[in-house]
């Protein structure tokens, strides 16, 4: 980020804007962008991994485990939520919202998608798309529900 700014500063670089500078720092900050978000990327990972190595983090990261479980609805659920954000069929804020806005939208979406698969797993086997994918594959409606522990 610092190069960045310092880029503006000196070129007129940015990023989320029409491009001032001239190619040589479009290149430059292009790449920093590029490497930076790369490294970024993987520093959560790693503070995710740290995190898993103790009792607290897991606990904290469970949650994360229903997401998992059905990934292919969280994956799906996306392009749903922030497309009726951005596009024109809803709510059109597209080139309207700022980095920041968005990135708030996508954790706050992020959030309500965990909230929603720690309620579903609770109550059912798999994920909706995930029973859809395995009805599909094995031709045959699967059972979805949790069966009743018997005592």
């Amino acid at each position: 980020m610092g190069a960045e700014r310092t880029l503006n500063a000196t070129t007129g670089y940015t990023i989320f804007r029409e491009q001032q500078a001239t190619l040589l720092p479009q290149l430059i900050g292009d790449v920093v962008f590029v490497y930076g978000s790369t490294v970024l990327a993987l520093s959560y990972a790693a503070g995710i991994t740290l995190l898993a190595q103790h009792h607290r983090g897991r606990r904290f990261l469970a949650p994360l485990g229903a997401t998992g479980r059905m990934a292919l609805t969280v994956y799906l659920t996306g392009p749903v939520m922030l497309g009726t954000l951005f596009y024109g069929f809803a709510f059109g804020n597209a080139f309207r919202l700022g980095p920041s806005e968005v990135v708030g939208y996508a954790v706050l979406f992020f959030a309500i998608d965990v909230l929603f698969a720690v309620w579903w797993m609770k109550r059912f086997r798999f994920g909706p798309m995930e029973w859809l994918w395995r009805s599909l594959t094995y031709m045959k409606f699967q059972s979805i529900r949790i069966k009743e522990q018997s005592s």
